[in-house]
């Protein structure tokens, strides 16, 4: 019950982030609730990511990308431990 609870949560959040980033090729729906919802819920991850990550070289932002790998993966090593 645990491990659903903890994929769950963590399916969701990647969610939000890939909300967040698709947004952002979409400015009309910037001040939509919903992507501002899933802008307060991503950016301290994202932001710590990008702090490491530096998007100079290239323009192109790979902080969600990173995000949603780092988040599937702590969320199956978590569900395993509780098994």
């Amino acid at each position: 019950m645990i491990t659903w609870i903890l994929l769950t949560a963590a399916k969701l959040y990647c969610l939000l982030i890939a909300i967040q980033s698709l947004s952002s090729f979409f400015p009309a729906f910037a001040d939509h609730p919903m992507v501002r919802r899933s802008r307060d819920f991503t950016k301290p991850l994202l932001d710590a990511i990008r702090k490491i990550l530096p998007t100079e070289q290239g323009g192109f932002d790979f902080s969600p990308i990173i995000g949603i790998i780092a988040v599937m993966s702590s969320a199956k090593f978590l569900a395993y431990l509780f098994l």
